[in-house]
């Protein structure tokens, strides 16, 4: 029973963001709070802005890894969401909306200037496309870090109806207090399959990076057939770009940016270099 506690909890993870482990919260991290009483950690410097944004659950730790590397050559901003690490809980309904509009005044109060390069894991892939489509101007680059696909759980339906709604009311059992403030809204979006927005993204560089590995196959979303769907739906999303690159890992985990951070900062990389050689960026120089 233990054992099938564990593995519900930690496939809840794969699908709506990972959450942080108690490792992660030993760690030795220094971190400013900041006016809207969100946690930040700013560090190196550079021309370009990266900004990070984390799945369900993970507070800005999860970034270390790709973060301390990426600041060797931009700078970098990691922050917890309102009820995570050291963040202020919020009383505001946890949508997209808001979450974009309180990442927005976050950077204003710490005085980091536009444009950005956004890096979203899991659902923190909705959060940056929001924060995107309200704030197309201030956006250079996306990188999409193994992010959920909205129709992933209509595909599971028609895999298998009886067995996907089965899992999805396990999984839905299994959700921890402290994430459902954001899962009861993240859940709405996966069950309808349906993003909420009609707004065109801007017509950026962007990367979407696809973990294949079968971490639980004993869940739907595991099987080859579930992790083809995965894969496939997050290659149609990222192709609404001019220029992008889509990449997929066979042997990585949901948690790409601690099982091969290297790759995440490769993809920061490719932005930078395509937004260093776009006219806009010419004219800037």
């Amino acid at each position: 029973m233990m054992k099938n506690k564990l593995v519900c909890t930690l496939l809840i993870a794969v699908l709506a963001g990972s959450f942080a482990s108690p490792a992660f919260a030993d760690e030795a991290e220094q971190a400013l709070t900041a006016k809207p009483g969100l946690e930040v950690k700013v560090q190196g410097e550079g021309r370009h802005t990266v900004v990070f944004e984390s799945g369900l659950g993970h507070d800005l730790k999860i970034w270390a890894d790709v973060a301390n590397e990426v600041s060797q050559f931009a700078r970098v901003v990691t922050y917890s969401r309102a009820g995570y690490g050291q963040s202020e809980k919020s009383e505001q309904p946890r949508t997209l909306e808001q979450i974009a509009s309180e990442l927005d005044a976050l950077l204003l109060s710490q005085d980091i200037r536009p444009p950005y390069i956004l890096v979203g894991h899991s659902a923190g892939g909705f959060y940056i496309r929001k924060y995107a489509e309200l704030n197309p101007e201030n956006v250079e680059g996306l990188v999409f870090v193994d992010s959920t696909p909205e129709k992933i759980l209509i595909r599971l339906r028609d895999l298998d109806e009886e067995r996907a709604l089965k899992e999805e009311a396990i999984i839905g059992s299994m959700t921890p207090e402290r994430v459902k403030p954001e899962d009861i809204y993240f859940s709405k979006i996966l069950k309808s399959g349906v993003y909420p927005s009609s707004a065109k993204l801007p017509d950026v560089p962007a990367a979407m990076i696809t973990a294949m590995k079968q971490e639980y196959p004993q869940f739907l979303m595991h099987s080859v057939e579930g992790k083809n769907a995965w894969k496939e739906l997050q290659g149609q999303f990222v192709s609404q770009f001019t220029n992008y690159q889509h990449i997929v890992l066979s042997e990585s985990g949901h948690n790409i940016h601690r099982e091969q951070p290297e790759v995440v900062v490769a993809a920061v990389r490719y932005i930078i270099k395509q937004a260093d050689a776009s006219p806009d960026s010419a004219e800037k120089k």
